[in-house]
């Protein structure tokens, strides 16, 4: 496989009569098949070069997951186009922005309405007989309009679909992703056919795709970012059938579509877990209080099984005796424990069945997994297998594999890549010590588009990108993430605080939705946090609009306590000692970017004079 047209043609070739895609279409299903696809896609390339589209050309593609985009995306990248993709709920400024910064001579608008948001200055940067809107009801051609000019160009022996695609090369741009910004201005990541064909080809064996089998997943992340979009590369590549759902259908269609394999972000898997056990909570005290102690002894099993199979996580090296002692230990534990295994496997079965009955992997991405959901799923028999990477990587660096689960990692890296962890001065670090990571791999971006200072600074003379996460190494070669370099906090006493870790571990709680941890120059740590209402209205009877209610900055309070404290883990300085309640949850485009992750320096800003307030005015920004 050597450029992403070759998976259209291997598709085409060995799945023809697969279905490739179901989707909704006025509120019902309805089915592709992989031929069709490919029918499709080579009609729109005929129509696209009608048009003007050549190799090279950078195309806008401003919409949302929908069977429209993956059929453009396939037919510019047949072409030789780059595409330049974004979310039609990406503020107006970033859009326009966007447009103006990658040269785009060409734009395709998801709807009429997102136009009209754009106004007149988009119309300046991309010419209007170049615009082209998916949806029928404007003055420019549509999706189906584009489709007909292709089959008359077919029609009349003008086919240019094979000669376009000979002429790409494994070195062409195939697109430029813009970062979702969480500082300063996006930056245009360059992603070549080589880059993305090559994270296809060491990543699909993560999900153990069996050709005999029928195979289905569900798509719900934003497919115009690098995780879903080669994530749907991969599966597609195996004649999987893609199903395509969102927010209002997810919960139905995960369980009457029965996915076997599935990718989401830490933030969906956090929202099935409190669902599910919001459900037991609701059963009576002892069938609630066996489902506990099972689930305890389930983990427990599952833990001495991974030390058994060599599956568990060794962060400092182990003597041969003390190894010994551990195996002799579990196998005495598995032994006595494997018949209430059973009992709690039955017990959880109905979880299973409505969660997702079929699934076999599900892919985890674009943040870090909690450790007590990734404990969760794993142990009730959902197989949650955690994958790590970064745009500027198109995106895979490591992953788990479901014959290889550890847990509480992100994985070996994949094959072909290389990782080191490395400290300040640049030095090599040994597994076990934390330092910063970086990785060289045939996936590592050519760069950012019109910006070579960022570039140099991401990637040395050598070819190494500096992911920019503090990591370290486990003693078998997986990677464990700590945070982001940039996030420490360095206290006025001098001691260094990682916030990731210590949010993960808040988040735990019904009642906190999300939080940021700040402390620069202060003596202690402080925190802003947002509410989950529902779990907070069902124990506190009174309105949540009064957020100073004291009753709430109790359980706030108490709620902090408990989690983080020397018996969870944490030292005496990284206490929460001051916190604010914000009146609203974080928002995409605003507090959080795309994939769900905290934009810190916007927060910062947005909400400095709370922070100022919360640190009696002495807080300094970062």
């Amino acid at each position: 496989m050597r450029i992403l047209n070759d998976i259209l043609e291997y598709t085409r070739e060995n799945y023809p009569n697969n279905i490739s895609h179901k989707y909704r279409k006025n509120e019902k299903f309805v089915t592709l098949r992989y031929i069709d696809f490919y029918n499709k896609v080579r009609i729109l390339v005929n129509g696209f070069y009608k048009m003007g589209i050549r190799k090279n050309d950078h195309v806008l593609i401003y919409a949302d997951n929908r069977i429209e985009w993956i059929i453009i995306d396939f037919a510019l990248q047949s072409i030789g186009a780059v595409d330049v993709p974004r979310g039609k709920d990406s503020t107006k400024k970033e859009l326009l922005y966007i447009a103006e910064h990658s040269d785009a001579k060409f734009a395709i608008i998801e709807t009429p309405e997102l136009l009209k948001k754009l106004g007149n200055k988009f119309t300046n940067i991309i010419k209007k007989k170049n615009i082209f809107v998916i949806e029928e009801g404007s003055n420019y051609n549509s999706f189906e309009d584009i489709s007909d000019i292709g089959k008359r160009e077919i029609g009349k022996g003008k086919d240019i679909y094979n000669k376009l695609r000979k002429s790409i090369g494994e070195s062409d741009i195939a697109t430029i992703i813009y970062t979702s910004g969480t500082t300063g201005k996006p930056k245009g990541v360059m992603l070549t056919q080589s880059n993305l064909v090559s994270n296809v080809r060491v990543m699909t064996p993560q999900l153990g795709i069996r050709r005999s089998a029928k195979e289905k997943t569900l798509s719900i992340l934003p497919i115009w970012h690098v995780y879903e979009r080669t994530f749907e590369y991969c599966t597609f590549s195996k004649g999987v059938q893609q199903v395509y759902t969102n927010i209002v259908y997810f919960a139905q269609d995960l369980e009457n579509e029965k996915p076997t394999l599935i990718s989401c972000v830490p933030r969906i898997w956090l929202m099935v877990y409190h669902n599910i056990i919001d459900e037991i909570k609701k059963t009576k005290p002892l069938k609630k209080a066996i489902f506990y102690v099972l689930l305890k002894i389930a983990l427990t099993f599952d833990n001495e099984m991974r030390i058994i199979l060599g599956r568990d996580t060794i962060i400092y090296k182990e003597a041969i005796f003390k190894r010994l002692i551990k195996l002799q230990k579990a196998f005495c534990s598995v032994v006595a424990l494997f018949p209430l295994k059973l009992v709690a496997y039955e017990m959880f079965d109905p979880i299973r069945k409505k969660v997702a009955p079929k699934l076999r992997a599900a892919v985890s991405g674009g943040g870090a997994l909690p450790p007590y959901v990734d404990n969760f799923f794993n142990t009730i028999g959902i197989n949650i297998i955690e994958a790590y990477g970064l745009t500027e990587t198109s995106p895979g660096i490591s992953g788990r594999f479901i014959d290889s689960n550890v847990l509480h990692t992100v994985g070996k890296p994949f094959d072909e890549t290389k990782v080191i962890i490395v400290d300040n001065e640049d030095n090599i670090l040994p597994p076990a010590c934390k330092g910063i990571l970086k990785i060289k791999g045939p996936q590592v971006m050519p760069g950012y588009y019109k910006n070579k200072k960022a570039t140099d600074a991401i990637i040395d003379k050598n070819g190494w990108l500096n992911t920019g996460d503090l990591a370290l190494l486990t003693q078998r070669g997986e990677i464990i993430i700590l945070g982001r370099a940039k996030d420490t906090i360095v206290l006025l006493s001098g001691e260094n605080v990682e916030p990731t870790p210590i949010e993960k571990k808040l988040l735990e709680s019904e009642i906190i939705s999300q939080v940021i941890i700040l402390g620069q120059d202060e003596k202690d740590l402080g925190a802003l946090i947002t509410l989950n209402e529902n779990y907070l209205r069902k124990e506190l009877e009174d309105t949540i609009s009064d957020i100073e209610n004291s009753a709430i900055v109790k359980r706030v309070r108490n709620e902090i306590n408990r989690l983080i404290n020397e018996e969870t883990g944490f030292k005496a300085f990284e206490r929460i000692k001051k916190f604010k309640i914000l009146q609203e949850n974080f928002q995409i485009g605003e507090e959080l970017t795309q994939t769900l992750k905290p934009k810190r320096d916007f927060i910062v800003n947005k909400y400095k004079d709370f922070i100022e307030e919360m640190f009696e005015g002495k807080h300094k920004k970062k």
